[in-house]
């Protein structure tokens, strides 16, 4: 994995520290990579929806034939494929560097939150 430092005003850098403090990331690097794959994923899912747009805007709703749709949808899919394929290289990699929690940890937080959770709610 490459890094990559970025320059942030105070009032961002402590609402990102802050994401990490209330348990969903567990870093900083993980809060941004989640940033930069919901971005990815966006992006991915306007190219898919310009293709069907493209189609529905056509006069002749037969002009995108079926084989044209399957092939595009295949790379549309092939795509997110390996974006998933380096989340899953960056995830192993924070796995052998030591970039990881414990999971009796983690699932101690999860239940700590969900008791927060619950004990803010009330009975309806």
């Amino acid at each position: 994995m490459t890094s990559l430092n970025v320059s942030l005003p105070e009032p961002m850098k402590a609402f990102v520290e802050s994401q990490v403090a209330d348990g969903d990331y567990s870093t900083a690097s993980e809060y941004i990579r989640s940033l930069i794959r919901e971005a990815q994923q966006s992006q991915s899912d306007k190219v898919l929806e310009g293709w069907l747009m493209m189609g529905l805007n056509r006069r002749d709703f037969g002009a995108i034939s079926d084989d044209e749709w399957e092939t595009r949808k295949r790379e549309h899919r092939a795509r997110r494929v390996e974006v998933l394929r380096k989340e899953l290289k960056a995830g192993l990699d924070d796995l052998r560097e030591g970039r990881c929690q414990p999971a009796d940890e983690v699932f101690e937080e999860l239940r700590e939150r969900n008791r927060r959770m619950m004990s803010g709610r009330t009975n309806e």
